[in-house]
């Protein structure tokens, strides 16, 4: 008897919860009229099921997923919960903007000096063959050319926008501008190519043929210079004529620099590729070499005018009154003729030698021109140094006197004294000459 009764009570439970589900239906039919609801009404519902009586709802659920799989709670907390909102493949990524950290960003970039692209064309003279035909075997007509004007506050404001988390945009003057290797290529008319052998060689360094770079750019019997890294680098005075004036370009508009006494293995690299007839990826080049100076902490900003179309073609605020930079000469026939003269082919470096017997007369030869005028250079320099000196000095005199100033007199202010700005006089020169009493520099 004891076990019908607690069976039939069993039984009965069923009957007494029947009334709880009904407020419960209108949940799975309709998820979206659930939408944010409050915690005071939405509560009572979810625990009165779970304590009391939920065989039911749950013997159902527990059927269906079977039908799919035995053990995936997945599908019972999407019921209960939202879907995360859909996002459209096809959006580009929008940079989100940090005015404080811009704004810091550009108040440091813009006391930075700008190194100016130059271009070979159009030339009012006609160019060597060496120039004329790598330009027209390269496509590189719109590459080469004279850069237009670039705005002197775009380039600072494009780089403190910079930020890794977006590479392929950048939010400049409230405009996401799109900046990668086929928008640069694009500006300039070219293509990326199938093989970028200059790439391949510096992923891999041990695959350049360094012998080959070597007689093609440089003079013969000329050597590397192998550090004790392995890294390879060449005297600029040792390069070739047309080799020194094709890196005249590359150290402005395809890989900047401001070195001149040595040139870098990558960029002997890249001259020989140019020189070579060879196809290279010029947007990715420019695109890396932008990313390296933004990670720099000083030196020259690169590519203004070409960061200035890059801004201009993304529609960027850029008004038509804004202070330009100074354009830079470019590379003519003069500046080629006179690359050329330096560029004399030497096998080893000048030797220092003691000078003869005969040659002893020549030092009590009057100084040149150009030796009287460094020595007097020299000697303004010191004045200004001096001169300095004085004003730190007074300066400190004033902050402490001005301090005691009020309960006591006025104590004496240090004297700067006169005989430091002595009359420059050549030692050379006779006592009576002229030249010294008509110089009205002192």
């Amino acid at each position: 008897m004891a076990t019908t009764k607690s069976k039939s009570r069993k039984r009965k439970a069923p009957a007494n919860t029947s009334p709880t589900p009904p407020p419960q239906q209108p949940s799975h039919p309709n998820p979206p009229t659930l939408a944010l609801p409050s915690s005071a009404t939405h509560s009572p519902p979810r625990t009165r099921p779970r304590k009391a009586s939920s065989p039911k709802p749950k013997a159902t659920t527990a059927k269906a997923a079977p039908s799919t799989s035995k053990g995936q709670p997945k599908p019972k907390r999407t019921t209960s919960t939202f879907p995360p909102p859909k996002q459209n493949p096809t959006t580009r990524p929008k940079a989100k903007a940090d005015p404080v950290r811009h704004q810091l960003r550009f108040e440091i970039l813009r006391t930075r000096s700008q190194l100016a692209e130059r271009g070979f064309l159009p030339a009012p003279e006609a160019l060597p063959a060496y120039i004329t035909n790598l330009i027209a075997e390269h496509k590189w007509e719109k590459f080469c050319a004279i850069p237009k004007p670039a705005v002197a506050l775009v380039a600072p404001a494009f780089y403190a926008a910079l930020d890794p988390k977006y590479p392929d945009v950048v939010r400049v003057r409230g405009q996401s501008v799109p900046f990668s290797p086929d928008v640069i290529n694009d500006l300039y008319g070219l293509r990326a190519p199938l093989e970028d052998e200059f790439a391949l060689w510096r992923i891999n360094p041990a695959s350049i043929p360094y012998d080959a770079v070597l007689r093609a750019v440089a003079h013969p019997g000329s050597e590397w210079s192998i550090s004790s890294s392995g890294h390879r680098t060449l005297l600029h005075s040792s390069l070739r004529p047309e080799a020194s004036v094709w890196l005249a370009f590359i150290k402005c508009s395809l890989m900047p620099t401001t070195h001149d006494t040595t040139v870098s293995q990558t960029r002997l690299c890249l001259l020989y590729c140019i020189l070579a007839g060879k196809k290279i990826n010029v947007g990715k080049i420019i695109y890396e070499e932008i990313w390296k100076c933004f990670q720099k902490k000083g030196g020259k900003l690169f590519f203004p005018a070409l960061i200035t179309q890059i801004c201009l073609a993304g529609n960027a605020a850029i008004g038509d009154d804004e202070e330009l930079l100074r354009e830079r000469i470019n590379i003519d026939l003069v500046s080629i003729q006179r690359v050329a003269t330096h560029c004399t082919p030497s096998t080893a470096p000048p030797k220092r030698h003691q000078p003869s017997s005969s040659q002893t007369t020549s030092a009590n030869l009057p100084r040149t021109q150009h030796e009287q005028i460094m020595d007097r250079l020299a000697h303004l320099e010191e004045k200004q140094l001096t001169y300095f000196r004085y004003v730190q000095a007074r300066d400190t005199a004033l902050a402490k006197s001005l301090k005691r100033m009020a309960p006591r007199p006025i104590v004496d202010f240090p004297v700067f004294p006169q005989e430091v700005f002595a009359r420059w006089a050549d030692p050379e020169a006779p006592e009576d000459s002229s030249a010294s009493e008509d110089d009205p520099e002192g």
